[in-house]
């Protein structure tokens, strides 16, 4: 994976030392058009890297400097507590992987609907991928998958009630 242009820092040496994008790319002989593509994230004609690469040279940083660095990330362990590390596929138990789902996603924001919505598609891929064919989802399945779709609990069970 290709580390990010660092953006901020960028900014902050053309705000710092230029005033200006356009003094700027011309201190670092890069086309004004270039240096707002790559502020903005834009894609042009010069890869970010050769960019940057040419921007570190005529600073006389190092170029890791105008990269974000990577974010590291930490296995759980396996414990009582954190539960499973990997998750756990059981056509058995839909109730223990959405369970999983919703902790792994948890840090997401909740308030825009992305936990819920990642959630929801990952179900439902586990469902449409493991029942192909003929071969229906079991009760816990149609049970789990409602509670996913938003569905209160014991709304099927209501409604068959009214039915007889």
């Amino acid at each position: 994976m290709r580390p990010s242009v660092n953006v901020l820092r960028i900014q902050e040496i053309v705000d710092r030392k230029y005033s200006t994008q356009r003094s700027a790319a011309q201190a670092w002989s890069i086309t004004q058009s270039e240096l707002s593509r790559l502020l903005s994230g834009g894609r042009g004609k010069r890869s970010s890297l050769n960019l940057v690469r040419t921007i570190a040279q005529a600073e006389g940083i190092p170029i890791e400097e105008l990269w974000l660095s990577e974010p590291k990330l930490e296995q759980l362990r396996s414990g009582e507590e954190s539960g499973p590390a990997r998750f756990i596929y059981d056509l058995e138990d839909p109730y223990e992987m959405l369970f999983q789902l919703e902790n792994w996603f948890s840090d997401l924001p909740h308030e825009s609907r992305m936990r819920r919505q990642v959630v929801k598609a990952v179900m439902r891929a586990l469902l449409d991928e493991s029942f192909l064919g003929p071969q229906k989802p079991s009760r816990q399945w149609r049970l789990a998958m409602d509670r996913v779709e938003g569905w209160p609990g014991d709304a099927l069970a209501k409604d068959k009630t009214r039915r007889r």
